[in-house]
């Protein structure tokens, strides 16, 4: 009995320090939401003065209530991204560039095709095996799994394919030369 009231104890502990690292994570993204809203506000406001329609972002709306979050970022930097995109492309326009639609593309830092490149061959492991789990040690904890995991490759019941094996492996399982 007393061993079980320290182990819930200790799992206690640990979940009250994941919730406290959780939260302090939130609070970091708050900040750095909070940091950026303004200068997206500005930018945004400043490209609709400018006479810049957004065509493809749903343009968004401003005002002394407007507070980032995890659900509506994505939508507030859409809109910023096509003006920008749009400021570009009007730039290279003015400047005569032959191809002003993609005048941000860095051409020559893009890397050079291959076309003779033979495909990389990536097999998907085909032989799985598991220990059965009992209802108690089934856990959903990330940190847990990961241990098991490590401890499943340590003691050889992970097993990883490298590329071809899985190919080799189908075939001698199919001529009956792996069965035994």
């Amino acid at each position: 009995m007393r061993q079980k009231i320290n182990e819930m104890s200790e799992e206690a502990e640990m979940l009250r320090d994941q919730i406290l690292t959780s939260n302090e994570q939130s609070e970091g993204v708050q900040a750095d939401f909070l940091k950026i809203q303004n200068t997206v506000k500005n930018l945004a406001g400043r490209f609709n003065e400018a006479g810049f329609k957004s065509t493809v972002a749903t343009p968004m709306e401003y005002d002394e209530h407007t507070s980032f979050s995890e659900q509506n970022i994505v939508q507030y930097l859409a809109e910023v991204e096509e003006y920008i995109s749009s400021l570009i492309t009007y730039v290279a326009q003015k400047q005569g560039d032959p191809n002003p639609s993609i005048s941000s593309v860095p051409i020559e830092l893009l890397t050079k095709k291959d076309h003779f490149k033979q495909p990389l061959s990536i097999d998907a492991p085909t032989d799985i095996r598991t220990d059965p789990v009992d209802e108690e040690e089934a856990t959903i904890d990330k940190g847990e799994l990961y241990k098991r995991f490590v401890n499943g490759v340590e003691k050889g019941r992970i097993t990883f394919v490298k590329s071809g094996k899985a190919r080799d492996n189908r075939r001698l399982t199919k001529t009956g030369a792996n069965a035994g």
